[in-house]
């Protein structure tokens, strides 16, 4: 009901409260939503939780492009020599922008219009492969130019290493960069004895692993091996913009110190603890290897025959007291052989000779037999000892230092002249990144520098070879090579009733084989961790020297794996010429619980290379185990001690570094 006369303000004041409410409200989405006070102040600007985002992402993507952009070389320094002289000369301020200009610098050689056709790359042959596994003193730092290998700490561990060998004709090298650079063909005010030089760039070694299916993997490349300190300097580069600074001069003046030379083309290996162990080239180490068994057949051979000797002089002095115990007891009774025959004869007319002692005389003893065998004997091995001396030379040549002396004779060293060799040098590269149990081939080849790459001293026929920094040979392949497991094991025997089968284990660990023995069960682990039993000759050796200890685990890890599942009557068909059946027992494993694989039970039954290869780790489990060499015995002029040093050959040892010159 409205009333008339009333306060207006009264009869308005709901519309009033709702139009100060939609102002405050509308204040309140200016101030609080349009207007943030969360507002970031970002370079002198204010920005929106939204915005901001995006501004700090289009900046980072800008300091990105410029991380990433190659770097932008400074202008080259012009010299102010002169200007700084002509200041003295004159004590009154001259401007010296009035003088004739002064000739422009320019790093890069004065183009004479030299074109050069490029040389052909090295030729290599006889590739060769080899795998050799031994204790080694592992490093465990990290190996660079300050720290090299022989100042880094180290542990002995087992190593498993491939090296691959190959030969490059010296002579054919340096004979096509003549001609190219310095021949006949080349006009005489071209020719230029350094470019006629060539100087080694690169060994690339590739590896190609062959799969569970029989196919073999991509090639890949191979790193350098671990104790190398220069493989930041020995890094492959192939195109010229791709040099550091300095470019190809200064990458040629480093290759060119004998040390880099020497470790890029016979590059060091690692120090060998093993006592009967050691690191040679494949050819070398083959040979090492069979020289080693016969080494040790000989001394077997001479054990044998030492106590053979000593077996037969028991025997002689055995038989000798035995006679000399009969002839006195002859003597005793009254019954002389000879004698009394003698005087039985002499009455009877006259005495006969008998074939005992002569007519009538007594019978020499059996002690005058007994030394004549001991003459005869020491005869013997004087003629034996005389033998030897005579061919004392030729046994020389046979010993194991006779490898060691062909090595030191195939080493490049700072006297090396590779202009002055004959014969094809012997070349290699490493691959200590192997795996057990895998099979892989390798292929291998050897650069030289292309030393008129990034130039203009190249002729239109060679355009390609324009940015080409390294010339490469052709490529070898070499042929399979298996790693071996350090992990084997055996089923040896059966027990039917309880279904049990005892499972012989071999494990590989500190360079020698140790074997186990366990009595498996279906659904039961094979292996486990054993405490190693020692023999007395380790406990001897444990109470020697710290130098002089037998490096020997107190825990072996015996467990492969490997879970029994089950045992299975098998029958087959065996025989050369006429087949025959035979029946045995199968024993059945599995890993993965998944895939079930199988093994013959009993040796009898195994595959040859099986017992083959249960042989030789047998044998050799039962190796006489011996302390490891001392760290650093290796060959004189080899390893890593022959080191670039201060201005050798004149370069100085800054060059020899990976980074950029400043």
């Amino acid at each position: 009901m409205k009333i008339k006369g009333g306060n207006s303000l009264l009869e308005h004041f709901e519309k009033i409260i709702l139009a100060i409410a939609a102002v405050f409200f509308f204040l309140l989405l200016i101030f609080k939503v349009i207007t943030s006070p969360n507002d970031v102040e970002y370079n002198g600007k204010k920005y929106s939780p939204g915005a901001i985002d995006k501004v700090i992402y289009k900046k980072a993507e800008d300091v990105r492009i410029i991380i990433e952009s190659p770097p932008k070389l400074k202008e080259l320094y012009k010299p102010k020599s002169k200007e700084f002289i002509a200041k003295f000369k004159s004590p009154v301020d001259v401007d010296t922008s009035l003088w004739p200009p002064l000739p422009a610098f320019s790093s890069g050689k004065i183009d004479r219009g030299e074109r050069y056709a490029v040389p052909s790359g090295p030729e290599i042959s006889d590739v060769q492969v080899e795998h050799i596994r031994a204790v080694a003193y592992i490093p465990v730092e990290e190996i660079d130019n300050d720290t090299p290998y022989q100042n880094v700490e180290t542990e002995p561990n087992d190593l498993d290493i491939v090296t691959v060998e190959a030969r490059v004709n010296i002579q054919k090298l340096y004979e096509a960069f003549t001609e190219n650079f310095a021949g006949p063909a080349v006009k005489p005010e071209w020719q230029d004895p350094d470019l006629a030089k060539p100087v080694f760039a690169a060994i690339q070694l590739q590896r190609s692993e062959q799969l569970s299916n029989g196919q073999w993997s991509d090639w890949k490349d191979v790193p350098r091996i671990k104790t190398d300190n220069m493989s930041n300097l020995l890094k492959i580069i192939e195109d010229v913009h791709e040099l550091p600074r300095g470019g190809l001069e200064v990458r040629l003046l480093q290759y060119r110190n004998s040390a880099v030379k020497a470790n890029l083309l016979q590059s060091w290996a690692y120090d060998i603890g093993s006592a009967e162990e050691d690191w040679f080239p494949p050819t070398l180490h083959r040979e090492f290897t069979k020289r080693m068994q016969e080494e040790e057949a000989a001394k077997r051979r001479a054990e044998m025959e030492e106590r053979r000797q000593e077996r037969e002089q028991e025997l002689e002095a055995a038989r000798s007291e035995r006679s000399q115990n009969r002839t006195g007891e002859n003597t005793r009774s009254g019954r002389t052989i000879g004698g009394g025959m003698g005087e039985l004869s002499s009455g009877m007319g006259g005495g006969r000779p008998n074939s005992l002692g002569g007519a009538g005389g007594e019978r020499p003893a059996r002690v005058d037999r007994s030394q004549e065998l001991e003459r005869r004997r020491l005869e013997r091995e004087e003629k034996k000892r005389q033998r030897l001396e005579a061919g004392q030379s030729q046994q020389e040549d046979k010993s194991i230092d006779a490898v060691y002396k062909k090595f030191q004779e195939i080493l490049i060293n700072e006297d090396t002249d590779l202009a002055e060799m004959t014969e094809p040098l012997l070349f290699w590269a490493h691959d200590d990144t192997v795996e057990v149990g895998k099979t892989y081939r390798y292929r291998i080849r050897l650069g030289v520098f292309n030393p008129i790459a990034g130039t203009k001293k190249i002729k239109s026929d060679y355009e390609s070879y324009k940015n080409q920094v390294i010339l490469w040979s052709n490529a070898l392949e070499t042929e399979e090579i298996e790693i071996p497991k350090k992990l084997y094991f055996f089923a040896k025997d059966i027990q039917q009733a309880a279904n049990t089968v005892k499972v012989e284990v071999f494990r590989y660990i500190l360079g020698y084989w140790y074997p186990a023995e366990y009595a498996v069960e279906a659904g039961e682990a094979i292996g486990k961790i054993d405490e190693i039993k020692k023999e007395e000759s380790d406990e001897k050796s444990e109470s020697s020297s710290d130098n002089e200890k037998i490096l020997m685990p107190e825990k072996v890890d015996f467990r492969t794996g490997a879970i029994m599942v089950d045992t299975a009557e098998a029958e087959d068909w065996f025989g050369s010429n006429i087949l025959s059946p035979r029946r045995y027992f199968n024993f059945y494993y599995s890993y993965d619980g998944s895939s079930i694989e199988e093994m013959p039970i009993q040796q009898s039954f195994w595959a040859l290379k099986t017992r083959e290869l249960h042989s030789s780790i047998s044998k050799a489990s039962k190796q006489e185990k011996k302390p490891l060499r001392p760290r650093g015995e290796g060959i004189e002029g080899y390893g890593p001690e022959f080191q670039p040093q201060e201005g050798t050959r004149g370069v100085p040892l800054e060059l020899m570094r990976t980074g950029p010159i400043s």
